[in-house]
């Protein structure tokens, strides 16, 4: 009986050192550390997209360049969010992600052709709940970004970043 105990207690503990190392990567990936922005990306979508059949193509002519921490956290978080969104509330087959440094300026570009919705009245009526949209728009904010949605019912979603380099 304490054997059973014991192993029970083993397999919990090694549950939870996964979970932790999986939210610990989230926030702050190792990858994203040693790595840069892209190949952060690429590994974190993958697993996200696994066992679905939504293709992802990202594009980016900033290849290993670095940014400052601050920079690169909050666009990987907003890749991020923008990736589960689309993965639970929007049943794509196809994502895009376009990344690239012009003129002191990173500009992103997410595109998916899921379901969309009605902008306008999805922000001002709250009917899309828990998109994490306030998130994405906080962190835009937080740097000094700008951007524009194109989205409608059965039209997919684009969002497209403009972030200066500081």
């Amino acid at each position: 009986k304490n054997r059973r105990i014991i192993e029970r207690s083993c397999l919990a503990t090694d549950e939870a050192i996964t979970s932790l190392k999986e939210i610990s990567n989230l926030l702050s990936p190792h990858i994203l550390e040693n790595y840069g922005l892209i190949e952060a990306i690429r590994a974190t979508a993958d697993p996200l997209l696994e066992g679905t059949q939504i293709q992802v193509e990202i594009n980016s002519n900033i290849s290993d360049r670095r940014f400052h921490r601050n920079l690169e956290i909050n666009v990987y978080r907003i890749v991020c969010e923008l990736i589960n969104n689309s993965v639970t509330h929007a049943d794509p087959g196809y994502i895009r992600i376009d990344i690239m440094e012009e003129q002191h300026v990173i500009s992103l570009t997410y595109k998916d052709d899921g379901s969309g919705f009605d902008l306008d009245n999805g922000l001002q009526d709250k009917v899309i709940p828990g998109m994490g949209l306030d998130n994405i728009f906080s962190r835009i904010k937080l740097l000094k970004g700008q951007y524009q949605i194109d989205t409608s019912p059965d039209s997919g979603f684009i969002i497209t970043l403009k972030i200066p380099i500081e």
